[in-house]
């Protein structure tokens, strides 16, 4: 009888085990056609990181991303790595994504298993990340410079933390371990410290907790002592630049456009969250636009997430329950929340802040589904109205093939990428190698040519012209156009900005020539060269 029952054990385990396989290669298959279809344009934040892993392959050892010093270089070293094994391609790029999140899919998977006696806890957890929330589906298959390394090292901190508290790992050098992830995902992507504040502060507590004051003071210290290995390269940077400014960086100053006081930007940082924010968390939207993807399928959807968030809070407080993970993430959510209400990031509601939350909040949904809704039938009712909305999201995006499944959320940044190719050759073609642009038309027209063409984003992209010299990214490409004898001028939909040109090739007496490729308006066959600054377009 009993081995029986042990037989049967053991086929349940060898059939969960079987049933997330499945699960987790329908989400990376999801991904490839996706990929196949060419249906994530190719913007300039993950040109920009493609540049960067060519010239690590050359030797340069960037600390940060190109002209922001709150992500660091590891996604570059990471892509810089893909390089040499699957060639300079912008595919190559995606793969790395792709592992990082099939990595952190494994991640939540394991800490659902560790956490909840039930694995279908687990399973219920892994089918709602696989399904294709068009802004999980977006920011973990491109690169925007650490969003994949800082969803792998926050999860994995909880991980550790969860191990770490239940001395299933109770060797005193894990807390250097853990210490060195903090540090890590500092420097990779500032956004990690929504993880790594309340699993510190989770650990602290636990070696409070602990009567042993000499083991609380050693394993204290090789925590701090982790923290600071881990983030080596910041202090490095800080000794270089100082730390202030990048304590600015980290508070956000590179998205710093409000001109409100400080209580009227809490205020609209909180509008932000709870109508931009939320809606995009439930998946109700897609990041760039304020539309919902398929609205009769709305309330349904957010009225689930909204039990969820209700019935995972109350849960936290119950005094019969001890759920740790539970009270890890509500620890991330109140961490993100103070951020995003008191730091500039809180400008920005299209989703990529959000990821962290996106990510895991799938854990107390699938115990939501499993311990309240339980019924099979409602369960799949639940599942089937959200993989609905996610297809209608992507349909919606793919319809839009001069849009794609983009990251951006500005209009007039929105730019047809199927004509760089065609674009490349007609400079070649014209000597015209060297010229003006806007930032996001620069950086990926110089990955694709392999830094053949070099233009430099020294134009505005805003429809009002503003300009901020932070587009300037790589110094060196806007050197060596400067040094050009030819240059070429390329705009994007800027009607305005077209006629300041006009009018200033006109009034200086050059000459020169026009053609539109796509969404590219190009001037060429100047006469002269002429710099944006005796443009005087602002």
């Amino acid at each position: 009888m009993r081995s029986n029952i042990s037989a049967r054990f053991m086929l349940s385990r060898k059939n969960f085990s079987l049933v997330f396989m499945f699960i987790l290669v329908l989400m990376i298959m999801v991904r490839v056609v996706l990929l196949l279809l060419d249906a994530f344009p190719f913007n300039s934040d993950e040109a920009i990181v493609g540049l960067m892993a060519l010239h690590i392959n050359f030797g340069e050892l960037p600390i940060f991303f190109y002209g922001q010093a709150y992500m660091g270089s590891l996604d570059a070293f990471l892509v810089a790595l893909g390089f040499l094994i699957f060639g300079n391609h912008i595919i190559t790029i995606r793969i790395i994504q792709t592992i990082l999140f099939t990595a952190t899919f494994i991640l939540i998977y394991k800490i659902c298993r560790e956490n909840y006696d039930d694995p279908k806890v687990a399973y219920l957890a892994a089918i709602l990340l696989a399904i294709p929330s068009v802004n999980i589906l977006l920011y973990t298959t491109v690169s925007l410079g650490g969003y994949g390394e800082a969803l792998f090292l926050g999860n994995l901190s909880v991980l550790l933390s969860l191990r770490i508290k239940r001395r299933k790992i109770n060797n005193p050098f894990w807390y250097f371990v853990i210490g060195f992830i903090f540090g890590l995902g500092l420097w990779a992507n500032a956004l990690t410290v929504v993880y790594s504040i309340p699993c510190g502060l989770f650990l602290i507590i636990d070696l409070i907790q602990d009567k042993n004051k000499k083991s609380l003071s050693y394993r204290f210290f090789l925590l701090v002592a982790g923290i600071l290995v881990g983030s080596l390269p910041w202090w490095i940077y800080a000794s270089q630049v100082g730390i202030f400014p990048l304590i600015r960086e980290l508070t956000g100053s590179a998205v710093s456009v409000e001109t409100q006081g400080f209580f009227g930007k809490i205020f609209q940082h909180g509008i932000n969250f709870l109508v931009f924010g939320t809606t995009v968390l439930a998946g109700l939207r897609p990041p760039w636009d304020f539309q919902f993807s398929l609205p009769l399928l709305a309330p349904i959807i957010g009225g689930f997430w909204v039990l969820v968030y209700f019935d995972s809070v109350r849960a936290i407080f119950q005094k019969s329950q001890n759920d740790s993970l539970g009270k890890l993430y509500l620890g991330v959510f109140i961490t993100f929340l103070i951020g995003f209400l008191f730091t500039s990031f809180g400008v920005d509601p299209s989703g990529r802040y959000f990821l962290p939350l996106a990510i895991f909040q799938v854990i107390p949904a699938a115990v939501f589904l499993r311990r309240k809704i339980q019924k099979p039938y409602l369960i799949g009712i639940v599942l089937v109205a959200i993989l609905i909305n996610g297809v209608i999201g992507i349909k919606n995006a793919l319809d839009k093939p001069a849009q794609g499944i983009t990251t951006q959320f500005y209009t007039a940044t929105v730019i047809d990428h199927r004509y760089d190719d065609a674009l490349i050759e007609f400079l070649e073609v014209h000597g015209e190698t060297r010229g003006y642009t806007n930032y996001w038309v620069a950086y990926p027209i110089i990955f694709r040519s392999s830094e053949r063409v070099i233009l430099s984003p020294a134009l505005p992209y805003h429809l009002d012209l503003r300009y901020t010299n932070r587009d300037d990214r790589y110094k060196i490409y806007t050197e060596m156009v400067n040094l050009s004898d030819r240059t070429v001028y390329i705009t994007t939909n800027n009607k305005l900005l077209d006629e300041k040109i006009t009018a200033k090739f006109v009034n200086s007496g050059i000459t020169w020539e026009e053609t539109q490729i796509g969404d590219y308006h190009v001037f060429y066959g100047l006469s002269r060269p002429i710099r944006p600054g005796e443009l005087e377009i602002n």
